[in-house]
This record gives structure tokens, sequence and C-alpha cells, in this order.
């Protein structure tokens, strides 16, 4: 009879609810509520320190990334858990907004001058919403202390691209 069951279950339409999906529903944290379903996001990494321009290209089930660095890099990512990390960094910096870029900033006298690093975020959601974000990582007029899980997402980025 058991037997049966399970020959019933693993071939029956229903048999799909029993395999795992990846969920690309963005959820609250404080609420747990669903807040928007983020359908593709893209990350625009200029990082001048490296000389480097990257895009990763988000989606549920895979990341996309193109990198124009010490190698020239086209790479599609299916790993779990890297989608996991990037997702988790979108949702607390800018779907969520649970955490903040910046801790602090300083007013420092007379400007320091160079060439800053950027970041621009743009998602695209299920509702044809999209949002666009742009960071400039530096100041010529303050010192800023950033958050350190920004600065673990700018180190994943420049990992992952690498």
């Amino acid at each position: 009879m058991l037997q049966n069951l399970f020959f019933l279950l693993l071939f029956s339409e229903d048999a799909t609810k029993f395999q795992p999906k990846i969920d690309s529903t963005i959820y609250c944290a404080k609420s747990n509520k669903v807040v928007k379903r983020l359908e593709h996001a893209l990350i625009e990494y200029d990082d001048m320190t490296n000389t480097i321009f990257s895009k990763i290209s988000y989606y549920p089930k895979y990341i996309y990334i193109t990198s124009n660095g010490f190698k020239i890099t086209n790479k599609k990512v299916y790993n779990k858990d890297t989608i996991a990390i990037i997702q988790s960094y979108l949702q607390q910096f800018y779907v969520d907004e649970s955490e903040t870029i910046e801790l602090k900033r300083t007013k420092i006298e007379g400007p320091i001058t160079g060439e800053y690093s950027t970041i621009k975020i743009t998602l695209y959601y299920k509702n044809a919403e999209t949002e666009v974000f742009s960071n400039k990582i530096g100041s010529e007029d303050y010192i800023i202390e950033y958050n350190p899980k920004f600065i673990s997402f700018l180190k994943f980025i420049e990992e992952i691209v690498m």
C-alpha cells in the first residue's frame, strides 16, 4: 500500500509541489509580509581602485556576469548560495532598506580629490515597476564611514567578477 502511494505521488501532476523552487518574493524584514516580487536586477559596479567595470544581472535562478577587469569575463552562475547572497544584499540595502549604506559623514576642510568607485542598482519588479539607485563610494567633501555589510557587498561583487 505504501509503495502504491509513493508511486502515485511520484508520477502524479502534483509531484511538482515537492520539488524545491527558488522564490523571488521579497519579504519585509520587520513584518515578514510580501513587499515586492523582484523579477530582475542589474548591478553596475565601476571599481576605480582596480579599474574594473562589471555588470551583474540577477535573476531568481541565476546571475549573469560581464566584466572587463584583468580578464574579460562573461559567465552564468547557477550557484544557489551566490544567488541567495546577492538577493540578500539587494533586499537589505535597496528593496527593504533595512540597512543603511552610510553610517556617518564628517565634513572635511578642503576637498580630497580622486576618482571614486560607483555602484548603480536597477530593480525590475513583476508589476513593471522599476527603481534605480546610484551610490558614489567616497566623497571630495566628507569622510564617510560605510556600513561593514555594504563593504562586504562590494567585496563580494569584486570576488565573483574576477
